[in-house]
C-alpha cells in the first residue's frame, strides 16, 4: 500500500472507549509497516489515548496514555480496530 511507512500519522478506530463507546478515532504513529508487504495495509501502531475517557486506570492507578496495536488492517470504511488516513478538513 502506497505511503505506509514508519513515522506516518494515521487514525486508529477504537474497538471500545470507556466513556464514548466504540468507533472513536485516535491519532497513531506507524512504528512498523513491514515494508508495505502485508495484505490489507497492515501495520503496527502506537495509539495515543484520551486518558481515562478511553480506559480505566490500571491496577497501579495509572491512566493509559498510549497503547500498542499489532498488525492492524487499513479500512476506508473506518471499521472498529482498523486504521485510516486522517480526514481532510
Amino acid at each position: 500500500m502506497e505511503g505506509v511507512t514508519e513515522g506516518r500519522m494515521v487514525h486508529y478506530v477504537l474497538p471500545e472507549s470507556r466513556v464514548f463507546g466504540k468507533g472513536q478515532h485516535r491519532p497513531a504513529i506507524i512504528v512498523n509497516a513491514h515494508g508495505g508487504k502485508l495484505e490489507g495495509g497492515r501495520a503496527n501502531l502506537i495509539v495515543f489515548l484520551d486518558c481515562t475517557n478511553d480506559f480505566d486506570l490500571d491496577v497501579n492507578g495509572v491512566p493509559a496514555l498510549i497503547m500498542w496495536a499489532n498488525s492492524v488492517s487499513y479500512s476506508d470504511d473506518h471499521e472498529s480496530g482498523t486504521w485510516h488516513w486522517p480526514e481532510r478538513l
